[in-house]
């Protein structure tokens, strides 16, 4: 238990009372609620709302061909023309490699787009893509239930069939969660059925990634296993993955030194479990992949070699954490550390948070919530515009130039990879689908609050419709009011996630039995009245943080704090409508990125004060900033100002000690 203040406050008793219980908590087991259980509100759901109506995340089929040419319902085959895809120059070497790389755009944007649609209740979006699954579906029943881009010459055959085929089966998946129609589950199972069968899965398995060398591959087809074994409980999905892995890790061609394939050999087993090799691949492919592993050390009892490979997964993935969040990756890790003055992907992003959100509910660590709510609120933030209408690719902490390398902000990043801007589409649904989680604790069964911010969670418990809506600007403000609505008078236990920097705790619970905090989580339990409220507040402090560089940096409560710098922007290319743009920002004067250093007092000198700002959306312009006491290179002190980093284009986040002569 951490030594911190917690109080709770009872108030139908009219006094605070304290609450202490044994550390020896029986293990807490944890389950995610199905997608579309949990709706954004507040800033999250306006945030998605502008996304969808203005910004790329409900336009990027309109902005590139690489995501509107509809290539689940086109099926390419082996003797494709590759309309555009003539002109790069890449197939002149790899002349299938990239057959699938508009599958990747596509399926990952489709994915988004759906969970984005139903959670905002946008229904121009809603139609949009249901329209276009809806489809897909048709399609695959006479197309002897396959479900992905290739044509009957292609499929189950070249690079990447696996890997887009599991993107538009996980839309499809949550396209069924969100209407509940069953014909949609029954097309995924027959897809599954069908490369099941035409792999030899169950059978000889023979080399089914030297085929598929593309290694996004596992972990996409193990989310889809586990959302049919969640569906299911058939557990021919966990034995699925079990040898999908196992034939990943041994696949001679994956560990091989092909440029194709070396970026899967992080997370092959062997090379896994040896301690001495750190993470050197793919960013996005590492973070990804990992989920694999995870999924079967949980569902393999025991002490097995999958639970140890998860272990040291995590081990070797906690160094490589940039100030912001994110895992580094520009786009390659390279056995670095996380440093801000390296580059981190977009996509790196999604996934990550994808497979935090695996680790908390496999292992109970509700400590990586942390984490998570770090990562959406800072690097994510970070990394796009506030209107939606471009990201980085490529972002760093400390940024003195928003310019080439995909490091500008694009709708597309079409020159690149249009990879980044379709998983920028799916990361806040991401979020949002984990704010609660069903737990089980000593016979004990409720509900916790994993994340904060605005939303709703709808939900049947002991066979009562119940619905909690969380209302709050987290987390720029560090208080939420929760109002509990059952269909009846109902016993519910309620459990919620203390931060790791909350310094004192106060919980209103009128009625309720309230607990001490036991290693991160305080319980609340009462006979619930529709329309009972809880209310928390967190106080934080600001605290100070040593960076890989040697720097200091600051952060208050789940926020990173900047010193923004004065930008310049230049327009690379417009789209012609909608105000889309690609847009490179430069510092106006590069002296201010080396301007200035910190002392021993700065951290006693700083101030958090709030600023007036829209409510629609935390990020349109800063609500807090942080006054401090800074250095000149001179000596000389000088008052500066930082606001937090999703509120920044170009900023320092890491600063010097000053060195006294």
């Amino acid at each position: 238990m951490r030594p911190k203040l917690f109080l709770a406050v009872l108030t139908v008793l009219g006094a605070i009372a304290l609450f202490s219980c044994d550390d020896s908590q029986p293990e807490i087991r944890l389950q995610a609620y199905e997608t579309g259980a949990i709706r954004p509100a507040g800033w999250i759901r306006n945030q998605m709302r502008r996304d969808l109506a203005e910004g790329f995340a409900g336009q990027l089929d309109l902005l590139t061909k690489r995501a509107g040419d509809s290539v689940f319902l086109r099926h390419r085959d082996l003797d494709w023309d590759g309309g555009d895809w003539n002109r790069d120059p890449r197939l002149k070497t790899y002349p299938d490699m990239f057959r699938w790389w508009d599958g990747e755009s596509e399926g990952n944007w489709r994915l988004g787009l759906v969970e984005m649609a139903y959670m905002a209740n946008d229904p121009k979006a809603i139609e949009k893509i249901s329209s276009y699954l809806n489809a897909v579906i048709e399609k695959s029943l006479s197309d002897d239930h396959y479900i992905g881009m290739f044509g009957p010459s292609a499929r189950y055959k070249v690079i990447g069939d696996l890997w887009t085929q599991s993107l538009i089966l996980k839309t499809l998946i949550s396209y069924y969660h969100f209407t509940g129609n069953e014909a949609i589950l029954n097309a995924v199972i027959a897809a599954v059925d069908k490369m099941i069968e035409a792999y030899h899965v169950f059978e000889d398995h023979q080399n089914i990634y030297d085929i598929n060398r593309n290694g996004h591959s596992l972990a996409s087809y193990t989310d889809v296993a586990e959302e049919l074994y969640r569906i299911t409980q058939d557990t021919k999905y966990i034995e699925l993955v079990r040898i999908l892995y196992d034939d990943f890790s041994k696949s001679a061609l994956i560990a091989g030194s092909k440029e194709s394939a070396r970026e899967a050999v992080d997370i092959q087993l062997p090379q896994l479990l040896n301690p001495n090799k750190p993470f050197v691949e793919h960013a996005v492919h590492v973070v990804e992949q990992i989920r694999a592993p995870l999924f079967l050390g949980y569902h393999i009892p025991g002490d097995s070699i999958y639970a140890r490979a998860n272990r040291m997964a995590f081990e070797k993935l906690s160094g490589c954490i940039t100030p912001s969040g994110n895992c580094i990756g520009d786009e390659w890790i390279f056995g670095r550390v996380g440093s801000p003055e390296i580059g981190h992907e977009y996509c790196v992003m999604t996934e990550l948070l994808a497979t935090y959100a695996s680790y908390v509910e496999k292992t109970g660590d509700v400590s990586i919530a942390d984490q998570m709510e770090h990562l959406a609120f800072n690097a994510a933030q970070g990394a796009r515009t506030a209107d939606g209408k471009g990201i980085n690719y490529i972002s760093t902490d400390n940024r003195m130039q928003a310019r080439g390398n995909g490091c500008y902000y694009s709708p597309t990043h079409e020159e690149r990879a249009v990879c980044c801007n379709p998983n920028a589409v799916r990361f806040m649904p991401l979020y949002v689908k984990n704010m609660w989680m069903q737990y089980e604790r000593g016979g004990e069964k409720g509900i916790m609050a994993l994340l904060y911010g605005p939303g709703v969670l709808t939900t049947d418990f002991q066979g009562t419709e119940l619905k909690i809506e969380q209302q709050t600007d987290y987390p720029v403000e560090e208080a939420m009011t929760f109002t509990v609505t059952p269909a009846r008078t109902l016993e519910i236990p309620l459990a919620f996630r203390v931060p790791a920097w909350a310094e004192q705790t106060v919980v209103e619970a009128p009625g309720a039995t309230v607990s001490d905090e036991e290693d991160g989580i305080v319980f609340v339990r009462k006979v619930w009245n529709p329309g009972d409220r809880i209310t928390i507040r967190f106080k934080s402090s600001i605290r100070q943080h040593t960076a890989t560089n040697g720097e200091q940096y600051f952060t208050k409560g789940a926020i990173l704090y900047a010193l923004p710098i004065e930008g310049t922007a230049h327009c690379l290319r417009s789209y012609g409508h909608g105000g889309f743009a690609d847009t490179e920002y430069v510092a106006v004067n590069d002296a201010d990125f080396e301007k200035y250093c910190i002392s021993r007092s700065t951290i006693d000198s700083m101030q958090a004060e709030e600023c007036p700002a829209s409510d629609y959306c935390i990020w349109d312009a800063p609500r807090q900033k942080i006054e401090a006491d800074f250095y000149l290179r001179n000596g000389t002190r000088e008052r500066v100002v930082l606001i937090p980093f999703g509120n920044t284009v170009l900023r320092r986040v890491t600063f010097p000690m000053r060195h006294i002569q």
